[in-house]
């Protein structure tokens, strides 16, 4: 179903994103805006808004799609964090358009080599990397070995080279603005929130620092 961009535009207005940081997290997230570069970093655009649940808007693409009433299978493990909670969020906003989404609960053991980037609609997880050239290189670029929805686009590409070599850091700045609104828009990755690292340690351990990249 990931092929019509009516499914995968109905998908993004039902997702809940408050009630998923509010629910499934615990409060530990910011809401996310459906591009992997997070409030943490510098480069983070802003102005590209989430978008709002609307599950009437919801309605109106699935059925624009011809799949309001099918039963579509959605992957989740234990394996990526929380994604079990937030499909059963996303399955009961569904359940109220008429909408079937199957959760089939799969183990962790082995979820990342039999279902991650093979089932059609499943969970990941992507930790924090330094710059934006390393996520949308791992994850966007049409050649991109970890390209969850197969995005591909040649603008897209070329403004990732572009980036890449310029010097100017506002030119930059500005490139991955527009990159940001692209995957946002055009990719079928949804990315409902950021989950915020906890880090726990004992007061007895001195002068370890949290590390922004992953948790402890």
């Amino acid at each position: 179903p990931g092929s019509k961009a009516d499914f995968v535009a109905g998908m993004k207005y039902l997702v809940n994103r408050e009630q998923i940081v509010k629910s499934a997290l615990r409060g530990l997230g910011e809401i996310g805006n459906d591009q992997p570069v997070s409030p943490a970093n510098i480069f983070h655009n802003p102005h590209v808004k989430p978008k709002a649940f609307d599950p009437d808007k919801a309605k109106f693409h699935f059925q624009k799609a011809g799949l309001l009433g099918q039963s579509i299978p959605v992957i989740a493990s234990d394996a990526a964090t929380s994604s079990i909670d937030m499909a059963v969020i996303i399955q009961a906003a569904g359940a109220d358009i008429g909408m079937k989404l199957d959760v089939q609960r799969v183990p962790a053991d082995g979820y990342w080599d039999n279902y991650w980037l093979k089932a059609p609609i499943h969970f990941g997880n992507i930790n924090p990397r330094p710059t934006p050239d390393i996520l949308f290189s791992l994850l966007y670029a049409s050649n991109a070995p970890w390209n969850e929805s197969q995005y591909k686009s040649e603008k897209f590409d070329k403004l990732l080279v572009e980036a890449r070599g310029s010097l100017d850091q506002a030119k930059r700045k500005e490139i991955y603005n527009q990159m940001q609104g692209m995957v946002s828009e055009e990719a079928g990755t949804i990315i409902p929130a950021y989950i915020s690292n906890v880090d726990a340690l004992s007061s007895k351990v001195k002068g370890l620092e949290a590390n922004p990249l992953g948790g402890m």
